[in-house]
């Protein structure tokens, strides 16, 4: 028998929290199948719910959740080809 709790809890987790849903959305985008981006979302909420448990603080979407931080390349100091030496 397998466990059913997982997708459904993560289905629930990305229908009502706008933070999952976009980190479910990024785990699609970046090529995650639908289970696999699902499992990592699961995974991140265990992953909360224990620091909530383990440190005693209250959960908090943004800190469980934060935006995806993109990063751009670096041009120097000197603009875009610019070299050091």
């Amino acid at each position: 028998m397998t466990p059913v709790i997982a997708p459904t809890v993560g289905r629930r987790f990305v229908t009502d929290l706008a933070a999952a849903r976009a980190h479910y959305d990024r785990r699609r985008a970046a090529g995650d199948r639908h289970a696999a981006a699902q499992r990592n979302l699961f995974n991140r909420m265990l992953s909360a719910l224990h620091h909530c448990l383990a440190s005693g603080t209250v959960y908090n979407e943004i800190k469980a959740f934060p935006a995806a931080i993109t990063t751009t390349r670096s041009t120097g100091p000197f603009g875009a080809g610019s070299h050091d030496g």
